[in-house]
């Protein structure tokens, strides 16, 4: 706790709980060893950082990887970049590819594992998403012969959030220039963002009802629905398009990712949609206008408790409080009971901006 800016007091604290934790873990080791449990070791690893988070959570699916520098490796960028730098998922996920921590049984399963593990990293460890959102990887082969690669998403995606999913088709995307298996689909093929990604992005049949057009495809597996990969494309780089080029247009030329320009044009296309011509300006000063996707993809009955740029909802205040943790928000007990109590603790809430849903 050397690095902890608090008193002695809280130092001293935070000690006892490390050591008395250490001390227990060891002791459920020595239990499982002995060979009553399925496992002979006790399956959560301890983890003081999101890199050993990383390490530990990856290693369930890899479990060469514990133990094995990975954790010191992310440090060490973390150091180089800043924490939480995107560069950084996609770096360790190359090196993880690249065999340099353990080896895999084929290729295949280096991409995927390296996949798991740039995820893992954007959402801190902390999700189910690199493990089970993300389902595999496939090798199709285009009708000229050439290969790609088919992501596979399922359901337990939604975890990462939207913006993490999005940066999963990136580290996909990157990955596979470097595996050289890359899909080139023409203009024709697709719309403006899908025939952009040069990855396929596809998943699990998740529902039991079968799409009503384009079924029996040659190189779709099923008619079903897919509702993972539809989480991903809507819920990513759709909706967090904005993010993701404010972060790639710094870097993407060192990473190869420089195709990714496409964004540029998506965000004026997005703009004019959802918000008429976007910013407009009168005497050269830039106006605020409505946007309404916060409401679009509500569901029937739920409450609404403003209108885009409307007056008397609820107004947004940036940081943080002990209640709030990571993403969460803070709403006054009076703001509540005059809501009638509908607003609790464990309310989903969709804003107008950032345009992030949140949990109170």
């Amino acid at each position: 706790m050397q690095d902890l800016l608090c008193s002695q007091n809280i130092k001293t604290y935070f000690n006892k709980i490390t050591s008395k934790v250490k001390k227990i873990h060891t002791l459920a080791n020595e239990a499982r060893k002995k060979g009553f449990d399925p496992e002979d070791k006790v399956d959560i690893p301890l983890a003081a950082s999101v890199a050993q988070r990383v390490e530990g959570l990856v290693s369930s699916e890899a479990p060469d990887l514990l133990g094995s520098g990975l954790a010191q490796r992310i440090t060490e960028f973390e150091k180089k970049y800043s924490a939480g730098d995107w560069r950084i998922a996609l770096l360790i996920a190359e090196e993880v590819a690249k065999e340099k921590f353990g080896k895999f049984s084929n290729r295949k399963k280096a991409i995927e594992i390296g996949i798991r593990t740039g995820l893992a990293y954007i959402t801190l460890g902390v999700v189910s998403a690199p493990l089970e959102g993300f389902v595999e990887i496939k090798f199709k082969k285009r009708k000229d012969g050439k290969e790609y690669i088919a992501i596979y998403y399922a359901g337990p995606i939604r975890s990462a959030g939207g913006t993490a999913a999005a940066v999963s088709i990136i580290i996909a995307d990157y990955l596979a220039k470097i595996a050289h298996r890359q899909y080139k689909p023409t203009t024709e093929e697709l719309e403006l963002l899908i025939k952009n990604i040069k990855v396929e992005l596809n998943g699990d049949p998740t529902e039991r009802y079968e799409v009503s057009q384009c079924k029996r495809m040659e190189r779709v597996e099923t008619d079903r629905i897919r509702g993972g990969m539809a989480l991903v494309i809507t819920e990513g780089p759709t909706l967090k398009a904005e993010k993701l080029w404010k972060k790639l247009s710094k870097w993407k030329d060192d990473f190869g990712l420089d195709d990714w320009d496409w964004l540029k044009e998506f965000i004026v296309l997005k703009k004019k949609i959802h918000s008429g011509q976007g910013e407009t300006k009168h005497e050269d000063t830039p106006k605020v206008t409505p946007v309404d996707s916060y409401l679009t993809d509500m569901v029937a009955g739920r409450p609404v408790f403003g209108y885009p740029l409307r007056s008397g909802a609820f107004r947004l205040r940036y940081g943080r409080a002990r209640t709030t943790g990571f993403a969460s928000t803070g709403i006054h007990p009076v703001s509540m009971q005059i809501l009638n109590g509908y607003v609790a603790t464990g309310t989903q809430l969709k804003m107008e901006r950032p345009g992030k849903a949140t949990v109170v």
